[in-house]
């Protein structure tokens, strides 16, 4: 799909997230294993792991899975808007897991990532050696940002009380976020079936991210402002996440698990 396309920059100069990266890495492992993906991620990491609720799905999407009967207890996703009283939809479109491959199609849940988490910073998924060429700072995220690397496959943000690495996924109706902080060994692993979504607030929010790059060199005084920012331009309502849309917490609800 995309073996003729051009570069957007040489390997290595910048940064930019890319899924197709991603899916060209899976093929690579499994022609070197001669295993399909999901079963060498279940022999080389979930099982040994312990992470007996996580998988790959090889075929099929989120609706599939669930009307096969096989998952009882996988999540469906919803979307909805941010205004009071917006009701959710069940998506109608799940992503093929075939299409998503080594990009984003692994189910999973909080406590297994948690596991994975320990694992992988403690140097019991790869070798040491591997583990710490992983989590080493490679390129700036953003030139203008000197917080803020890409390692090899997680985000590393430097903070005044040390470290934090990072990774967020999400595809139509779900958002992840998996966060550990090595010094103090603290896991953060958050899911959700629900996708809130405000064009304005978005571009709200994309506009004060502009406005204060000068305080890049302070993570927290730059959260602070862009959040005090569109708290004033839309009263009432919350920054969930740094990346994510604005939510008022009178407006979160539980949603039914069917």
């Amino acid at each position: 799909m995309f073996k003729n396309e051009p570069l957007n920059f040489e390997p290595g100069e910048k940064c930019q997230y890319c899924n197709s990266g991603y899916f060209l890495l899976s093929e690579v492992v499994a022609r070197l294993s001669g295993k399909i993906l999901s079963k060498y991620l279940a022999d080389n990491f979930f099982t040994p792991l312990g992470m007996y609720r996580t998988f790959m799905p090889e075929v099929g999407n989120g609706k599939t899975m669930k009307e096969s009967g096989d998952y009882p207890n996988l999540a469906r996703g919803y979307n909805c808007g941010i205004e009071p009283n917006s009701p959710m939809i069940e998506v109608e479109k799940y992503y093929d897991n075939t299409f998503l491959n080594g990009a984003g199609a692994i189910v999973s849940t909080v406590g297994d990532l948690v596991i994975w988490n320990y694992s992988l910073h403690n140097s019991k998924t790869l070798p040491k050696e591997v583990a710490e060429l992983m989590l080493t700072e490679h390129v700036l995220m953003d030139p203008e940002n000197p917080t803020a690397y890409y390692c090899y496959g997680v985000m590393k943000t430097k903070y005044s009380n040390g470290d934090v690495f990072t990774h967020d996924g999400g595809v139509t109706g779900f958002s992840t976020t998996v966060t550990y902080r090595p010094h103090d060994q603290l896991s953060f692993v958050a899911f959700t079936n629900l996708s809130v979504y405000n064009s304005a607030i978005t571009a709200a929010f994309m506009q004060e991210y502009q406005n204060f790059k000068h305080l890049y060199s302070n993570p927290e005084a730059f959260q602070t402002a862009v959040r005090d920012a569109i708290e004033k331009q839309f009263p009432d309502y919350l920054v969930a996440d740094t990346r994510h849309a604005l939510m008022h917490l009178k407006d979160i609800v539980t949603l039914d698990t069917k």
